[in-house]
């Protein structure tokens, strides 16, 4: 989750949830329910992310723990991987967005690696 020291990243962020959380929907067809044998590829996309916060010393507004994600959460992962650019392809973690619902704590989290 993010850390939120001033009132303008609190209002800012509550903007952006707000109009994340009408995203989401059990119903959609957009989302799908987190398996066991996912749970370790959308970790991988947290840990890639909380890697990049670190050397962007920017682990003080980053604060994400991996073991809330289980089964019967909701996951949406768009990717680009594979798909041409240039003169080459795009890696796992070159471009992706990353919605994931946590059931327990009823939060939506969003990342994406266009910081």
């Amino acid at each position: 989750m993010l850390k939120t020291d001033s009132k303008i990243t609190r209002t800012i962020i509550s903007i952006i949830m707000r109009n994340l959380i009408i995203y989401f929907s059990k119903e959609s067809n957009i989302y799908s329910v987190v398996t066991e044998d996912n749970i370790e590829n959308i970790r991988s996309y947290f840990t890639s992310f909380g890697s990049w916060m670190d050397s962007s010393n920017r682990t003080d507004e980053y604060d994400f723990d991996d073991p809330c994600i289980s089964e019967g959460d909701y996951i949406y992962i768009k990717i680009k991987e594979g798909q041409s650019i240039g003169n080459s392809k795009y890696t796992k973690f070159d471009n992706y967005t990353i919605y994931f619902y946590e059931t327990e704590s009823a939060i939506l989290f969003f990342i994406h690696s266009n910081i």
